[in-house]
């Protein structure tokens, strides 16, 4: 029984021993499998870690070139947007097009325009990601690469006054010429930003801007609302909307300008029943619509487009009183210009500068204006009652003169008076007054200039309303 016993736990000692150098074995064979597996991803992971890390370095490396090129692309669109706000479209769109050839392309600009000008700039052609169509651009080095410019004008067709016709000699009247006329304010730009290394990105934005509709001013001086009163009798006063029958406008300087069609000297927004008067008793008692008396010899006086002296339509629908008021209601000039006097019945200035050609103002008068001394300005003047001269006034841009059919001013509306000097490039409107743009009350001497130039100018006052409608980046 004894030696059973002992043999059976010699054999149990012999079996647990048996186990354990299993286990032992086992334990020992696991962690060996565990080791060549870790071996094995940490084989497998190293190249594709390292492949990883390659794929990121490109990955940044290309967002950079992106950001540059984009970068690049933002200023180009920033220098196109400053030409689109200080420029008349077809100034912007010269240079390989020119401002009033039909073309099929319309998009670029190297000769700058009025101002500012492009400086280094190149004309170019190149196929634009919008449309896959080769364009004319301008194309200005930057940090190492360029940017390349487009713009052109949408198709605001239908909003051509019922005067367009395909066949007309105005290009801004003539439908044929709709891609250089702006009517709605509404302008395209392309811009294509190239880095060193030819990473490309285009951006494509429509910008707004409020613009004054130079294609509908059909004169030098426009007189607006029911009747109308012209007199003129001294050689010293002497409107043009031409420099000759058929001619062209002129610049801020005086000097014909081809770039600007010229219009009539005075037109008239009724017609009717007319009394011409040859002497002072006749004119005194001239009820009619329109009332004219000239004696003007020569060339002097008014002179436009038909060659006829004086030069003058009637029934001008064109630019309205309507239009005046709808101008003049975007304008807010009693709470939005820049220089502004309110309630009182007269303010005088003495003299100075106001403005310039790049930064132009609204001065507005809800009463008589009166001028003593030498005034030169840039923009727009608006004067709700008479506008009286005794000194000089140099205005380049726009004037409106009583042309405010809710102002309750003591001397509204107004007209032009006194015996001073005055010397205008743009457009006179003239509204709501009996004796509108008539030497009965002004005696002194006048060169009223058509030019597209100031009206130019005068659409730098709406600055504060130019943006950005839409925005986009093209893939």
């Amino acid at each position: 029984m004894n030696n059973y016993l002992k043999n059976n736990r010699t054999q149990g000692m012999n079996l647990k021993r048996w186990m354990e150098s299993r286990s032992l074995a086992n334990e020992s064979g696991v962690a060996l499998i565990v080791a060549l597996m870790l071996m094995l991803v940490i084989v497998t992971m190293v190249p594709a870690a390292m492949q990883l890390t390659s794929s990121e370095f490109d990955r940044t490396a290309t967002f950079q070139q992106d950001r540059e090129a984009l970068a690049m692309a933002e200023a180009g669109l920033e220098h196109a947007k400053t030409m689109v706000q200080y420029n008349p479209i077809s100034d912007i769109l010269d240079g390989p097009d020119d401002s009033y050839t039909a073309t099929a392309d319309n998009g670029t600009f190297t000769t700058g325009g009025s101002w500012p000008t492009i400086a280094s700039s190149t004309a170019v052609t190149a196929t634009s990601p919008i449309d896959g169509a080769v364009h004319n651009y301008t194309q200005v080095a930057f940090n190492g690469g360029n940017y390349k410019i487009r713009i052109w004008d949408n198709d605001d067709s239908a909003l051509c006054p019922a005067a367009c016709t395909a066949g007309n000699t105005d290009p801004y009247l003539n439908t044929n010429y709709e891609a250089w006329v702006d009517r709605d304010g509404l302008v395209e730009i392309e811009a294509i930003g190239t880095t060193a290394d030819e990473t490309q990105v285009t951006l494509h934005a429509r910008t707004k801007r409020r613009i004054l509709p130079a294609y509908g001013i059909a004169a030098s001086v426009t007189l607006l609302g029911p009747v109308a009163a012209v007199k003129l009798t001294s050689a010293t006063f002497d409107v043009a909307g031409a420099d000759g029958a058929g001619g062209s406008g002129y610049d801020i300087n005086g000097n014909s300008d081809t770039e600007c069609t010229g219009v009539s000297g005075i037109a008239l927004e009724t017609s009717g029943s007319t009394t011409v008067a040859t002497n002072a008793a006749q004119w005194a008692a001239c009820t009619d619509t329109i009332c004219k008396w000239f004696t003007v010899p020569g060339s002097a006086g008014a002179t436009g487009t038909s060659g006829s002296t004086p030069d003058i339509i009637e029934g001008s629908t064109s630019f309205t009183a309507a239009d005046a008021e709808a101008l003049y209601d975007d304008l807010e000039p009693a709470t939005k210009a820049d220089y502004i006097n309110t309630g009182s019945a007269s303010y005088t200035l003495s003299g100075g500068t106001y403005g310039s050609i790049t930064d132009p103002v609204t001065m507005y008068f809800d009463g008589e204006l009166q001028v003593s001394g030498n005034v030169v300005g840039y923009g727009i003047l608006v004067v709700d009652g008479d506008l009286k001269l005794t000194g000089t006034l140099d205005w380049n841009g726009i004037i409106l003169i009583g042309t405010c059919t809710t102002c309750t001013c003591p001397t509204c509306p107004g007209g032009l008076t006194g015996n001073g000097g005055i010397t205008t490039a743009g457009a006179v409107l003239i509204g709501n007054s009996t004796v509108a743009a008539s030497t009965s009350d002004f005696t002194g001497t006048a060169e009223l200039n058509y030019s597209c130039q100031g009206i130019a100018i005068a659409n730098g006052a709406f600055s504060n309303t130019f943006a950005s409608v839409t925005w986009r980046h093209v893939d």
